[in-house]
């Protein structure tokens, strides 16, 4: 980069600053996220964590491997890595929240830190990396999956893909044949458990391609002190990338041997139906957003309307498609004449594809589907200031001494305004996550067109016992998306918590059998427990023994068929059930 480096990257002497600058980013994540210490758990935290009979329990990793919990629609269960990270906070500290996001913040502490770095071997200068490093530690965009604890997926699946890149640098490094395989075995293993936390991973291979491509070839040994050096030969990058796509090719496989199916995350997340087209269109719009609140972060929302694909809306999405065609294009041009900057917009492209709807895994839009490709798009933006700042200073300089602030160059003070204008922002948008309340009363304002957000909202009124206000939330969302299933059961509770049991059936009847796994086996229970409120115990027993069939984990579909049975005056069964209940939670 235009302005020089700190140290130089061969200098032992670097040791020093570069331990400062690692200290600072560490105090900035917790000077900006601390107060995240004392948040309850909030949002998918519910119903993935704290009523996860998994998790209270705890799995041995035999057991997490074997895919049978993802058979059976235990949440998170497809990303094993995750679920483990929560089994051994519960086993330590039970379901304390603090002891949660304390893992968290660690983890988002440590991918910060990976990132300085990284990018300090990448931009050869040791300011240039800490500023941009500070700016991705306390980005407002990385709130989400740092205040909310089942979002620790993507903090976990970026620190471990960063650190099997270092490992393959080391590799790189090695002197002798066994130092070489051992940094190639600890790179195999961080990619696996990259991909085994959340499938962005599945672009490790196609990173490790991008560093080899648009790295500039080492000129000295001191050149490849840190970071990823080169491969020594075509034969070695070849390898390395074949080793990350090896690693993440399992990960695929084993999902596909759990699930049946290539383009499912867990039977407890439902596959996409849309088309093709749509997903496409839908997932362009949200990433070309996410880039642009990546420079100018403002507008974020736990929950984002969807994108109507009829009108303006089309022609929205179809324009972020072109400009997504448009930074491609721009990428290939950059690449001779300011290759960091094409690599940071290239990694930020290559980490979108595992939500771009080219596969069904997800296309919705949400703030922590930034977290792997932000370190790319704020090298572009350090870049980019970085000569911005060289031309303007060699214009205004003329000779005359650098301009300074009490001593300090007036560069850094102005980097120092926007890392802390930016944690500022950030800490005001994560207190949405301190309260549940504030948090989907703020989602209904800022995502009216998401079901989402009046079934969370209406689900916490109901929580609450405001039954009439939850209702109305029902009715409110129904009127805009009539027929979906959770506001049509979230209706259906209201009118069951307010005694009318028979209005309470018709309604939840209605309720269409689609969605994740969990979701319908929630919906047949709470049809069953109205049958069984109505002494319908004939009609009850069929929706119970399809929650369980659908998610044998839940806990309802077999306490209350247990119950029925006692009350129908089946006793064995009933004995005989709990026994098999009792077994499973053994």
């Amino acid at each position: 980069m235009s302005a020089g480096p700190l140290v130089a990257v061969g200098e032992s002497s670097s040791r020093g600053p570069e331990r400062l600058a690692v200290a600072i980013i560490a105090a900035l994540v917790l000077a900006f996220f601390g107060h995240v210490l004392r948040f309850p758990f909030i949002y998918d935290d519910h119903w993935t964590i704290v009523d996860n009979p998994v998790v209270s329990q705890g799995s041995g990793l035999g057991q997490l491997l074997s895919g049978q919990l993802v058979r059976e629609g235990v949440p998170d269960a497809g990303r094993p890595v995750m679920l483990a990270s929560v089994i051994l906070d519960a086993r330590l500290w039970g379901l304390s929240p603090m002891a949660f996001h304390a893992q968290n913040l660690f983890w988002h502490a440590l991918a910060s830190i990976l990132v300085l770095l990284g990018l300090r071997h990448l931009t050869q200068s040791l300011p240039a990396a800490l500023f941009a490093a500070a700016i991705f530690a306390v980005h407002p965009l990385t709130v989400e999956p740092v205040a909310a604890v089942n979002y620790r997926e993507d903090l976990l699946s970026t620190s471990f893909l960063l650190l099997g890149l270092f490992a393959v640098g080391a590799s790189r490094r090695a002197d002798g044949r066994g130092a070489v395989v051992v940094q190639k075995v600890l790179a195999f293993g961080c990619f696996v458990t990259a991909a085994g936390a959340k499938e962005s991973a599945y672009v490790a291979p196609l990173l490790l391609l991008l560093l080899d491509l648009f790295l500039p070839r080492a000129e000295s040994r001191a050149d490849t002190a840190r970071g990823l050096p080169p491969g020594k030969s075509a034969r070695e990058r070849i390898v390395d990338v074949g080793l990350a796509a090896l690693a993440t090719g399992l990960v695929m496989l084993w999902r596909r041997f759990a699930l049946g199916a290539w383009g499912e995350v867990s039977q407890s997340a439902a596959s996409n139906p849309d088309s093709l087209l749509f997903r496409v269109v839908e997932s362009g719009h949200g990433f070309v957003a996410g880039l642009f609140q990546s420079i100018a972060p403002r507008g974020l929302s736990p929950e984002y309307d969807p994108v109507a694909i009829d009108g303006w809306g089309l022609f929205v999405g179809l324009a972020a498609l072109v400009a997504i065609a448009g930074l491609v294009a721009l990428v290939v041009y950059l690449r001779p004449r300011a290759p960091l900057a094409a690599l940071g917009l290239a990694w930020a492209l290559v980490a979108f594809l595992p939500t771009s709807g080219l596969v069904a895994l997800t296309n919705e839009r949400a703030d922590r589907y930034m977290y792997l490709g932000l370190p790319g798009l704020i090298l572009v933006v350090v870049v980019g200031l970085s000569r911005l700042s060289v031309r303007l200073s060699e214009r205004l300089r003329r000779g005359r001494p650098p301009v300074t602030v009490a001593g300090m160059p007036l560069t850094w003070m102005l980097a120092g305004l926007m890392v802390t204008g930016l944690g500022l922002v950030s800490r005001q948008q994560s207190l949405l996550w301190a309260d549940e309340e504030r948090l989907w009363a703020y989602a209904v304002k800022h995502a009216p067109n998401s079901p989402r957000s009046w079934a969370g909202w209406g689900s916490l009124l109901l929580e609450r016992r405001q039954t009439l206000e939850a209702q109305l939330a029902a009715t409110a969302g129904l009127t805009r998306f009539n027929g979906d299933p959770r506001l049509r059961e979230l209706l259906g509770l209201t009118y069951l918590h307010q005694g009318s049991i028979a209005t309470a059936c018709d309604v939840l009847k209605q309720a269409a059998d689609v969605g994740p796994a969990a979701d319908r086996a929630q919906r047949a229970s709470n049809l069953g427990y109205c049958y069984m409120r109505l002494l319908r115990f004939e009609d009850a027993l069929p929706q119970f023994e399809k929650a369980r069939r659908l998610a044998p984990w839940f806990d309802r579909g077999w306490t209350n068929a247990i119950e029925t049975l006692k009350r129908m005056g089946r006793t064995k069964e009933a004995e005989a059930l709990q026994a098999e209940f009792d077994a499973r939670g053994a």
